[in-house]
């Protein structure tokens, strides 16, 4: 199983260090609960983004690491530490896993993400099997289909960075 990381937050000072944040939290808790459902070993592909802080000292493999450490006992089998992206995510967890004949995965990472996700890691030489979460989900209220919202402002940038991405790939 490949969980992609989704960023981080650099300080919690409830538990005075990085956090996740809240995509890659979603992502790695239902890896989690893949996991023990399956007991399929876990690469979790995060490094340091592009954008990322210069004040990021912590990959987001070892954050996530150590948070699903922390919080379930659970150790993630391999850490991508170095990527940037979707694409060296799927790059990186080849090279770690294809040696040790694991090219059939199954992908954890948002349904809007999918997509794009999918067809990196069949670039790459894997044999995907999607597993995503995190769907998009209508209004519970329908009369605020016509109002406008910073949910749905948000909801239609990850569609349309998410897209653009597709198209670019």
């Amino acid at each position: 199983m490949v969980v992609l990381g989704g960023g981080l937050n650099l300080y919690a000072p409830e538990y005075g260090e990085p956090v996740m944040g809240s995509y890659a939290q979603a992502r790695l808790q239902y890896a989690a609960h893949l996991k023990r459902q399956t007991g399929l070993p876990m690469l979790f592909a995060g490094g340091k983004g592009w954008a990322s802080s210069t004040a990021q000292t912590s990959s987001e493999a070892e954050v996530a690491a150590a948070s699903l450490l922390r919080d379930t006992g659970m150790r993630i089998e391999w850490l991508d530490k170095t990527s940037r992206d979707t694409r060296e995510n799927a790059l990186r967890a080849y090279e770690v896993l294809a040696p040790l004949g694991k090219t059939r995965i199954l992908l954890v990472t948002n349904d809007w993400h999918m997509a794009r996700s999918v067809k990196q890691f069949e670039n790459a030489g894997f044999q995907v099997i999607p597993a995503p979460m995190g769907f998009v989900q209508p209004p519970q209220v329908p009369v605020f289909d016509y109002l406008p919202s910073a949910s749905a402002l948000a909801t239609t940038q990850l569609i349309l960075k998410e897209w653009l991405g597709l198209l670019l790939t």
